[in-house]
């Protein structure tokens, strides 16, 4: 299987990037198309991509918090909409979390999304380790945005959203215990992957998003796609 994968995991610096991939011009509204069945809540604000000329430009945005910087992430996501991208990526670590009180992690994501309703463009959502840490945080992510890992088809170039927090099977210290078998979730995520990237395999570019990278930490590895 012949697959041209770009990595992207802007985990520890913070910034923007703004891509470009050239294609033909259409005059009719462009929809992003998720590679998985409709589900609501959705961890996307939209799929109405912001991109009517002949280029196909897309934003990605890397970490807010883990030591936030404050009055940065509000006037960034204004300065990113004026480059009118077709939509937008995160590649996680959104909110300080680390938690297991429900209301702190609901309030600090009503603070992230009225910094992401600045755009217009669609804003995807990357869980990071900030965000989904424990059993708790992994419960009100569902509840908000449902799926923590999915993949994304457009103009013929595919997207991949992992879930690095079901990497780490033991979780964080002093950050709460998880319930369930995250293990088993994430042997889950690495067989969807391979089925993704099997049924995928003659698209243009495919892009793997995710928050820590998969070699960065000594994570036992269920299954290894080829």
């Amino acid at each position: 299987m012949k697959v041209k994968i770009i990595q992207i995991f802007i985990c520890y610096f913070a910034g923007i990037s703004h891509l470009s991939i050239s294609h033909e011009l259409s005059e009719s509204p462009v929809y992003i198309k998720p590679l998985i069945e409709k589900i609501s809540p959705a961890p996307w604000t939209s799929l109405k991509a912001e991109d009517e000329d002949s280029k196909f430009q897309f934003a990605i945005i890397s970490d807010r918090t883990g030591r936030e910087r404050t009055e940065i992430f509000g006037p960034a996501m204004e300065k990113v909409a004026l480059m009118q991208p077709a939509f937008v990526l995160s590649v996680g670590d959104l909110i300080e979390g680390y938690t297991d009180n429900k209301e702190t992690v609901m309030r600090e994501w009503d603070e992230l999304d009225n910094f992401v309703e600045k755009l217009d463009a669609p804003f995807f959502y990357t869980p990071g380790n900030h965000d989904y840490s424990n059993q708790s945080m992994a419960d009100v992510w569902r509840e908000r945005y449902g799926a923590n890992y999915y993949s994304l088809l457009y103009k013929d170039v595919l997207f991949v959203v992992l879930n690095s927090g079901l990497f780490d099977r033991s979780g964080i210290d002093g950050h709460g215990q998880r319930r369930g078998n995250w293990n088993e979730e994430q042997s889950e995520q690495l067989k969807w992957l391979e089925s993704t990237l099997t049924e995928y395999n003659d698209v243009r570019w495919t892009f793997l998003i995710m928050h820590r990278p998969y070699w960065r930490f000594d994570w036992k590895r269920t299954i290894i796609p080829q």
